[in-house]
């Protein structure tokens, strides 16, 4: 396992050169709208969108999903059965990856710029159905060398442990990792483990991050 002597603010003044860069995937790479799905699954609902939100945001499932507890078509049963839906799974997927944009913050060539000088790990609480979903449609992810993902770790961010999962996949120590995501919690867990991780919340704060730790941003 790869890990620094190094951490948070204890770093040295000579950080040594980023070797990896770890992205989150949404509001990171990708925009995404929750709301997007309430509509879709009020349509075919006895309850409102409102409702809706208020079940899903109280429930467990999602996590349990998230962290691999369960699988998808189980998922698919018990949302249907919460929010009193009902959809054929192949719709239920459509409606519950309505989320994402059509188009990434980044393009292709960005990515494929910097997969050429540094390992790229997507490091994302994501489910099998996004995941599915996020590989068929944005060509960005072709370039991600490595995958940690919380499912398939069994851990969700801010848990420690898929963290490690990431660093592990690229043989990087900590302070030869960059990692951009934009909840503060999820940074802040980064920077206890000596990721050099910054909050970003658009392209440009993407772009600006990176540039401070040595990263050159593709034009």
């Amino acid at each position: 396992m790869f890990l620094a002597a190094s951490t948070g603010d204890q770093r040295s003044q000579a950080d040594p050169r980023i070797r990896a860069i770890c992205f989150d995937f949404g509001n990171v790479l990708v925009s995404f709208d929750y709301n997007r799905l309430w509509e879709n699954l009020s349509s075919q609902s006895t309850i409102s969108e409102s409702e809706i939100a208020r079940r899903f945001s109280e429930s467990e499932l999602p996590r349990l999903y998230e962290s691999g507890k369960i699988s998808s078509q189980r998922f698919y049963r018990e949302m249907c059965s919460l929010l009193k839906v009902r959809l054929s799974y192949e719709d239920f997927c459509r409606a519950w990856s309505s989320i994402f944009d059509a188009s990434a913050r980044v393009d292709h060539s960005f990515m494929s710029s910097l997969a050429k000088d540094y390992i790229l790990v997507l490091l994302s609480n994501t489910n099998d159905i996004h995941f599915t979903f996020m590989r068929q449609h944005f060509r960005i992810l072709r370039e991600i060398h490595h995958f940690a993902l919380s499912y398939q770790v069994g851990v969700t961010k801010p848990g420690r442990e898929i963290y490690l999962a990431a660093l592990n996949l690229a043989q990087v120590n900590p302070n030869e990792a960059f990692y951009a995501d934009d909840i503060k919690s999820y940074v802040e867990a980064g920077r206890a483990l000596g990721l050099r991780a910054a909050q970003v919340r658009t392209r440009d704060e993407l772009v600006g991050a990176m540039s401070l730790c040595g990263i050159t941003p593709p034009a």
